[in-house]
């Protein structure tokens, strides 16, 4: 009986292994039946995705991979494992800057393609930093119900952005950015809206960046950006919003951590405003928005704030005294704010428990007094610190070379004074950006001394640098930007100054006392702009100029002798050599010819 009993229930199991095998042939040919037979792109959307492109022009080669029948390989294509839908496209042009447009896809024709309509199940598009010159976006993009990533900023769309884009309730993230910006041409039709009544349409969005839309005409923004309780990040920056919020309206935007309204025309108080009981907030950005008036202490209920930028602005005063639970702030943003008071009372309202995790603090051209505190030392994390443009007083505190985290370091137009020494840069391990220019500071350092950075860019000009030409410059092979003017050098250049900053972009230690003379041969230099005037320099105009020089001032010396017979830096723009002691004949009568005909 027992071996009976086996003998079904290994039959049963036979047979239970074969339904199983059944159904999933079953289901596996059913897949492959659905995508044309390679069971993992199906056949009508890889035709969309070539008509598409066929609609386009790709002189990078971007879209090269689109070949074959598996479209699902294709670079910037995903497709659902599950289904083998198209679910995901990615042609972002990681080139944005308008200075590598042959990376970008661009259209044959006068409007885009509308095969991408047949992608239903597509949830991710972007397709931003490309070139779909002055076409509006497509009205298709609207019938796309089941996206959730939308990025179209950075494409030189224009026109009025389609209220279709109501369709798409299951959208998460929205990005039309930058297209206001793509183009320098008059005649571009920049991205506008005159009724933003679609977005109540979208209650899943998170992420909304419309940055540089023309929003002027849009009489109810707030109330409609106000409908839109799952927001996280809403940024309108310059968008031509002016002051039609109410001061008693108030938001529902309870879930908000970035805010940014910036470049606006609000031109009204910053007290009263709507966001003041956004206490979720991370970011808080107003930057040039014509906001007037004091920093009311509502700023201190905003306990969840990282960065805060204020900066280019009509607001007065200092900080609120009670930000003590403002415990996360990373970024302070107060350049061009007329603070008018002394640094080290500003420094002072600064939360105690946020000083090791502040990272930029910019107070340029505040009006700022006093002296620079010796607490500075004690915010660990700076890796920004600017303070130029004031008129800070004293020297400058050993503290500062303790910030091992700090990258940039701007202490330029103030009134400090006294000696810097290598212990105040001992520290300085991330050290790249230096400007101590227009101070009274006198730098005295050991030939042999080793610095522990790399700087790129530094300015000392009408600092005391010399006699002696700095040795520790030697080290900074990094160097983009090398300001020495005025700085009392009264030495030869040295030889290792045309190999250390042989791939500088501009040199200048003008109005010193350099003497001796210049290579013959300077086109090993990468420099742009190369600044030597008033000085006590001798010998032969070099023969050969740096390749891609625009300007050389190598004015007020003691240059002798005749110019070279052939000038061999033909983006030269500015030549002087007056004042000199430069004989015979001007060779260069076709350049000079050229050079006053772009002047013209």
């Amino acid at each position: 009986m027992a071996a009976k009993l086996g003998h079904l229930a290994r039959a049963a199991a036979a047979i239970l292994c074969l339904l199983i095998f059944h159904v999933a042939l079953s289901d596996s040919l059913a897949k492959a039946s659905v995508s044309g037979g390679t069971g993992t792109c199906i056949s009508w959307e890889r035709d969309a995705l070539l008509s598409f492109k066929a609609g386009l022009l790709d002189p990078a080669g971007r879209l090269s991979s689109w070949q074959g029948e598996d479209c699902c390989q294709w670079e910037g294509v995903q497709c659902s494992s599950r289904t083998g839908q198209v679910v995901r496209l990615d042609l972002r042009n990681t080139y944005k800057d308008g200075n590598n447009k042959y990376t970008s896809l661009n259209l044959s024709r006068d409007e885009m393609s509308s095969s991408l309509a047949d992608l239903q199940q597509l949830r991710y598009l972007d397709l931003s930093g490309n070139n779909f010159s002055r076409t509006s976006i497509p009205m298709f993009v609207g019938s796309l119900e089941n996206l959730r990533y939308l990025n179209l900023s950075w494409s030189g769309f224009g026109g009025r952005i389609p209220y279709q884009l109501g369709n798409l309730s299951n959208l998460q993230y929205l990005d039309v950015r930058g297209n206001n910006y793509y183009y320098l041409d008059s005649n571009y039709s920049n991205l506008y809206v005159v009724d933003l009544a679609w977005l109540k349409h979208l209650p899943l969005l998170s992420n909304l960046d419309m940055s540089g839309v023309d929003l002027s005409s849009v009489r109810d923004w707030f109330n409609m950006v106000n409908m839109l309780s799952s927001l996280k990040v809403l940024r309108l920056e310059d968008c031509g919003l002016t002051s039609t919020v109410s001061d008693t309206s108030k938001a529902n935007l309870t879930h908000l951590e970035v805010l940014d309204l910036s470049a606006n025309l609000f031109n009204t108080s910053l007290e009263h405003s709507w966001f003041w009981d956004l206490t979720s907030l991370k970011e808080l950005h107003l930057s040039q928005g014509e906001w007037h008036g004091h920093i009311p202490q509502e700023l201190g209920n905003m306990t969840s704030l990282e960065v805060i930028d204020f900066s280019k602005t009509d607001l007065l005063g200092l900080i609120p005294s009670n930000l003590q639970k403002l415990c996360n702030l990373k970024v302070l943003n107060f350049e061009d704010v007329n603070i008018n008071a002394s640094i080290g009372e500003f420094m002072d309202r600064l939360p105690r428990c946020s000083w090791s995790t502040i990272q930029v603090l910019s107070l340029c051209d505040n009006n700022m007094t006093g002296k620079l505190p010796t607490l500075i030392g004690n915010m660990t994390s700076l890796s920004v610190l600017d303070v130029s443009a004031n008129m800070i007083t004293g020297t400058v505190p050993l503290e500062v070379g303790a910030l091992s985290n700090l990258t940039e370091l701007d202490l330029s137009y103030n009134k400090l004074n006294g000696v810097l020494m290598k212990e105040h840069f001992s520290g300085l391990l991330n050290l790249e950006y230096l400007d101590l220019s227009h101070n009274f500071l006198k730098m005295d350092i050991e030939p042999n001394w080793v610095p522990p950075f790399r700087l790129k860019s530094i300015n000392l000009e009408l600092c005391i640098v010399g006699p002696r030409f700095p040795e520790w410059l030697r080290w900074q092979t990094r160097i983009d930007y090398l300001l020495l003017g005025n700085t009392s050098l009264d030495d030869v250049i040295p030889d290792w100054f045309w190999v250390t900053f042989s791939q500088a972009s501009a040199l200048d230690a003008s109005e010193n006392m350099l003497r001796g003379s210049l290579p013959s041969n300077l086109q090993h230099m990468a420099a742009i702009s190369i600044g030597l005037e008033r000085n006590n320099l001798t010998g032969l105009v070099p023969r050969l100029f740096p390749i891609n020089i625009t300007s050389l001032d190598l004015s007020s010396n003691s240059f002798s002798g005749s110019l070279p017979a052939e000038l061999k830096a033909p983006q030269i723009f500015m030549l002087s050599l007056a004042d000199n002691k430069i004989t015979g004949t001007i060779p260069w009568a076709r350049l000079m010819k050229k050079t006053r005909k772009d002047a013209a």
